[in-house]
């Protein structure tokens, strides 16, 4: 191996600079860069206005913010948009035109270095969204599952089988300590729309309608969803409902947000995070919706009342891009050198693939070979963020893990080395839900 990489070394040193030259083609979001954007007309002057509203969405999807700042550099940019980007063309969308541009990733890494504005790349988590929605005027409007039509309006127990806590807490607006048990959490927490729904009597604890937005649904709650997710360059799927699904989730699951049961049932979609939402008309004709944000290490609430659902779904896909953002993202102004012992990239077709995700990073700015041996690669990064956060975000990712005789980043010297193992799975495994969810 020691030989292979000796006599491989000026071939590598070539193959470091033609790839630390790439653009992002690593990112999981492979459309992250394209944008489509409603034209008016294919008139040069219209052209150019949707160009510009392309870019500032692509900036948006960049940086992570929902308004990017004016500065000097962006002002600049957004007055001659065809700088930043490598091709356009004209799609018909139905009796509408919009404007389809594709933009050069590293032009517009270098617009936000020298904007100082965060950079967030590509690799991004994925969220699973279960929302169940209760809606007279929903796609398929169809009763509770479990239940025939008639049962449903008498409010009777479910005939099919449940899960443990469900079927302890079926007639019952608290569920009881067997189903906290069973659950392994305290019971979902009370909110308004638990107030709302509960009513008078356990009939009214769940509506008689009830829809679990799938994948190929077409409600606004879920074109909603697709869109801003879209707009904010992240990844929120739909999961297919299909029998698998159905014989594991309820309806009456998701409006008692029954965690344990919600995440063995998304388990099969592999997400990185989870986003229960409940939605309902409410007796004034606006909408109660209660969404929650399942991180590994937290759960962020967020209720709200809005005139529309699709506006809450909006919101909520808002809630989640600035968390993750908030998470991700990079925000320091300056660069610095930062090492890495990279293992596990031990061959020639290790090494390369190894440089390519990297070069697709873009909160790193240039990658330098330091030295190849048997054992490890030693590179020298120009990055952004701070050595800690780089860390962070390296391990965070699918291609990466810490080195386990390696220091947590925020335990070493600043100027110490990063160890870090190569487990050459920077491409997420295709989940269950292969449909294309990626765009409205």
């Amino acid at each position: 191996m020691a030989s292979t990489l000796r006599r491989n070394r000026h071939s590598l040193l070539a193959g470091a600079a033609l790839c630390c030259a790439l653009s992002a083609q690593a990112a999981v979001l492979e459309w992250l860069y394209e944008v489509e954007t409603p034209v008016p007309s294919r008139t040069p002057a219209d052209r150019h206005a949707a160009a510009q509203q392309a870019l500032d969405t692509m900036l948006m999807r960049l940086t992570g913010l929902t308004e990017v700042p004016r500065e000097p550099a962006i002002a600049a940019a957004l007055a001659a948009p065809e700088r930043y980007y490598q091709r356009y063309s004209f799609v018909a969308d139905g009796g509408a035109t919009r404007l389809a541009v594709s933009f050069a990733p590293q032009a517009l890494h270098k617009l936000i270095a020298e904007a100082a504005l965060p950079i967030w790349a590509a690799d991004r988590p994925v969220a699973l969204a279960w929302v169940v929605v209760a809606d007279d005027d929903a796609d398929t409007p169809e009763p509770v599952s479990g239940l025939e039509p008639d049962d449903a309006a008498a409010g009777a127990a479910p005939t099919m089988a449940a899960e443990p806590q469900e079927r302890a807490a079926a007639n019952l607006d608290v569920p009881d300590a067997g189903a906290r048990d069973l659950a392994g959490t305290h019971p979902p927490p009370t909110t308004a729309l638990d107030v709302a729904l509960r009513g008078k009597s356990p009939a009214h604890a769940q509506p008689t309608h009830s829809v679990v937005l799938s994948s190929a649904s077409h409600h606004p709650v879920a074109i909603a969803l697709r869109k801003r997710a879209s707009e904010r360059g992240i990844e929120i799927r739909l999961p297919l409902y299909d029998l698998e699904d159905r014989d594991r989730i309820l309806p009456a699951t998701l409006w008692r947000g029954y965690a344990y049961t919600i995440r063995e049932a998304s388990a099969r979609y592999q997400p990185d995070y989870i986003i229960l939402g409940r939605a309902r008309r409410g007796a004034a004709g606006t909408w109660l919706t209660d969404w929650q944000l399942w991180f590994d290490d937290a759960e962020l609430p967020l209720q709200l009342e809005t005139p529309d659902a699709a506006t809450s779904a909006m919101r909520a896909v808002d809630a989640a891009g600035d968390e993750l953002a908030r998470r991700f993202a990079v925000t320091g102004a300056d660069s610095s050198f930062v090492e890495l012992e990279v293992r596990g990239a031990n061959s020639v077709a290790g090494y390369a693939g190894l440089l390519r995700h990297l070069a697709g990073l873009a909160y790193l700015d240039r990658v330098e070979l330091i030295e190849a041996t048997a054992d490890a690669i030693k590179l020298r990064v120009v990055t952004r963020s701070s050595r800690e956060q780089l860390g962070n975000l390296l391990a965070a990712s699918n291609a990466f893990e810490l080195a386990t005789d390696a220091p947590s980043p925020g335990n070493a010297e600043p100027m110490a080395r990063l160890r870090l193992l190569w487990t050459a799975a920077s491409i997420r495994a295709p989940a269950a839900d292969a449909a294309t969810q990626r765009r409205p």
